[in-house]
This record gives structure tokens, sequence and C-alpha cells, in this order.
């Protein structure tokens, strides 16, 4: 199937004719840009067809699933008094070619157009090929795969970024300042028959995890909402525009819309023609699962990790995007549309990014917290078993749990530079995949640039 699907131009058939000829069989097929330009001599036996219908512009080829396509990309008709017809192409095919492309001209009757005659190297006469358009075509495809391999990896390192600042504000607030100083921590009396509020069972570690993240949200949108009635609402009869929307740019910074995101928006990148993955399906299921059990039981929540003011925030790359999915309906609500004048509707490529993102936030958040949870349930464990010396194992809990606490977050640093790394070289690779490659300004005889044999047969 591979090898049917590879179009060999041979040396021979590039020969540089200009006449309409019988080698070409009155015909001359040309390419300048994105055109492609059909002409034909007065005494051509389809003259008055060509002039009168016009005709259509076919392009075959294997697709990466190893179907073969015939796509319509373009229909002309000849001007009064010319005996031309001009294609214009787009920069892209409907599906990404396995192999080259193959046109061919087809008439309203479904007759195809010969373009040359057929000799030894080739007894197919009327498919032909653009190879500097499928170079350049080829490259938005390659480029486009690169830079849906740099937002994951922007994705990636924001999540890393979130755990670094997470656990850095976790050894900050125990009084941690430096490795060092677990070494100079007091010996504190323990009471190991009593466990500590932070220590959770393992079996109830997932169940911790989704609480507290739930709560961020929640306290997010709290804060969220305090913001906009003190920052926007008052400003909305005297600020200007500008300043309004660049505020509320600020504000969706915050990660409060993740519900939103998980449910109406997938729905509406579903409707518009998007294909979200399996996987974050999936996770937009499990979200939406836990916000709607524990959301409504957060308010009093005391969070066995980090503060009770911690809340979800997503990379500055995913604030535009927010900005415009939801800024539109939060003024249509104070009755300040306006606001939004002049300001584009959001892609669907940055409703995915706000979708992705989100749940990235929230899962991220889970990780994080199961492996605190794990820690102080662990280093609690190693202190309750040795009671007879209580007062030195409490001590002891402490500095395991702060050099621990130092060695994730040295982890966590490591990740992050990772993943650095990694968005650089995707980076470095979307930008060689983005070097232009020009199409010609000057027009290429196409006629004797001749498709395989074995594609042109499935015809």
């Amino acid at each position: 199937m591979l090898a049917s699907a590879v179009v060999v131009t041979s040396a021979t058939l590039r020969v540089m004719v200009t006449a309409q000829d019988k080698d070409t069989l009155w015909t001359k097929v040309s390419a300048s840009g994105r055109v492609v330009s059909l002409t034909w001599n007065k005494n051509h036996p389809w003259d008055a067809e060509l002039a009168g219908r016009g005709a259509e512009l076919i392009a075959r080829y294997w697709t990466e699933s190893r179907r073969e396509v015939s796509e319509p990309v373009g229909r002309a008709t000849a001007s009064k008094g010319e005996r031309t017809l001009r294609f214009s192409l787009a920069d892209d095919l409907r599906s990404n070619p396995l192999g080259p492309v193959c046109f061919f001209i087809q008439l309203p009757d479904r007759r195809v157009l010969p373009v040359r005659r057929a000799n030894k190297q080739d007894q197919e006469t009327a498919g032909f090929r653009y190879e500097t358009w499928e170079r350049h075509m080829r490259q938005r495809v390659d480029a486009r795969a690169a830079q849906n391999r740099v937002a994951a990896a922007e994705r990636a390192l924001d999540v890393a970024v979130r755990n670094v600042g997470t656990q850095q504000s976790v050894v900050s607030s125990r009084g941690w300042g430096t490795p060092s100083s677990c070494e100079d921590i007091p010996a504190v009396a323990a009471d190991a028959g009593k466990t500590p509020y932070d220590v959770v069972a393992p079996s109830e570690h997932d169940e911790a995890a989704r609480r507290v993240c739930v709560h961020r949200l929640w306290y997010g949108r709290s804060l969220f909402q305090a913001l906009v009635k003190r920052d926007i609402e008052p400003n909305l009869a005297t600020g200007t525009a500008a300043k309004i929307r660049q505020r509320l740019r600020d504000l969706y910074g915050i990660a409060h819309v993740i519900p939103e995101a998980a449910g109406p928006i997938l729905g509406e990148v579903r409707r518009i023609g998007g294909a979200p993955s399996a996987a974050r399906d999936a996770q937009a299921a499990e979200f939406l699962a836990d916000w709607n059990r524990l959301s409504a039981t957060t308010e009093e929540y005391k969070p066995q990790f980090g503060n009770a003011d911690d809340y979800l925030m997503w990379a500055p790359s995913i604030y535009e995007g927010a900005f415009r999915i939801f800024a539109p309906g939060l003024l249509e609500g104070m009755n300040a549309s306006s606001v939004m004048q002049g300001v584009p509707s959001p892609t669907i490529t940055e409703m995915e990014g706000v979708i992705g993102a989100g749940l990235d936030a929230y899962f991220g958040c889970l990780e994080d917290g199961k492996k605190q949870l794990k820690i102080k349930y662990d280093n609690w464990q190693s202190l309750s078993s040795s009671a007879p010396q209580r007062a030195a194992a409490a001590h002891e809990f402490l500095v395991r749990e702060c050099r621990q606490e130092f060695r994730l977050l040295d982890r966590l640093k490591a990740e992050r530079t990772t993943f650095e790394n990694q968005l650089a070289q995707e980076r470095e690779a979307l930008k060689a995949a983005s070097a232009a490659i020009p199409l010609p300004t000057q027009p290429q005889q196409l006629n004797f640039t001749a498709c395989a044999d074995s594609d042109s047969k499935k015809r």
C-alpha cells in the first residue's frame, strides 16, 4: 500500500516545453504562487467545453489512515475571449497526505483532460504535480504539529512551575529557610497516641487531596468575585473600556472557571468541530464529579496541607483565552457588554487551551497533594513506632519531614528544569518547521511533472 502512494518523477519527463503542441496535447499547465493555470490551443478538440463550462482541479492522494482521497481543490471558468483557466490553491488539503499529491483537471462531464502524450517512461497522460506547493503545504502541517508539541510542553512546564511554587510555600510556612535549618529544629514533645489533624490514613489520601484542591478552586472563585466587586463594578461608569479589560485579563489569571471549562466550554468545542481526546473527556468527568460532590461543603473546611487561602492559577499564556471566553458573559450580567467591543471572539485553540490548562491545574494539585499527605503519614508512622522515645522521635519526625520536604523541592525543581529544556527544544523545532518555503513567482510548466504509473492506474 505504501509503495503505491509514492510518486516518482522521472528526470526525462522534466523537459521544459513551452509550446502547445502534440507533446502537450495542445495544452499548457503551469503554476505560479498559489495559482495553477491551464491554457489550451484554439484547435484543441475540447475547446468549446473548456471555454464554455470550465473545469475543476482535483487532488488525489493517500492519507495517513491508508485511504485514497480525491478532493476538489478549485473550479475555474474562462473569461470571454480567453483560453485560460486559473485555479487558486489553498494552503492545506482536507487531510494530511501520506505521500505526494497528484493533480488532474476534470471537465463537468467527469472526463479527465490529458496534458501530455504517453511515452515509454509513463503511460499516464493526465496527472501532474506541483512539488513546490507540496513542500509548502507539508511544512504547514509540520509547523502545526510542532505548535501542538510546544503547547503541550508549555502546559507541562506550567504545572511544574506551580508545583515548585506550592512546595516552596510549604517549606516557608513551616519556618524552614534552607536545608541546613532542618538540623536546628528544637526537640518537641509529642503525644504519639494523638494523631495530628494533617496526618491522614493512606486510604483517605485521595479523598483528602480532592477536598483540598476543590477548596482551592472554591476560594479562587470567591476571591475573583470579591475583586470584581472591588476593581471592576465601581469603574464601569467612569473608567475606560481598555483599563477595565486589562484588569479583567489580570483577574482571569485566577483559575476559577475550571467547572465551566470542563462542562459548557468542552461541549461547545465538540459542537463546533473540535475533538477532545478520550483522556481529556475522562479528566473532565472526574473533575466535575469531585466539584459537584464537594464544593457545597468546602467553605468551613480546613485543608490538611497548604493554607486555607491558597487558590489555583494558570500560566499567563492562558489569561487572554480565559478573558475572551468568560468576560463577555460576566459583563453582560452587569449591562456592560460594550466594554468588549472590538475584542475578537475566542478561537477553538484558545478554548482547548483553557480546558487543558484548567484540568492540568486541578490534577496537578491532586498529584502534589497526595505526595504531601504520604510524606506526613510516613513520617508520623515512623514516630509512632518509637513510643518509648517519643520526645526524641518527635524531633526526628520533624527533622526527617523537613529534609524530605526539601528533597521534594529539589526534585520538583529538577523536573521544572527538564520541562524548560524540553520546551526550548520544541520551540527550536517549531522555529525550524516554520521557516518559509516560498512559492515560485515565475510560472513553472507542469505538463511533464508526471505522477507515477502505480498511482495513475488507481484512476
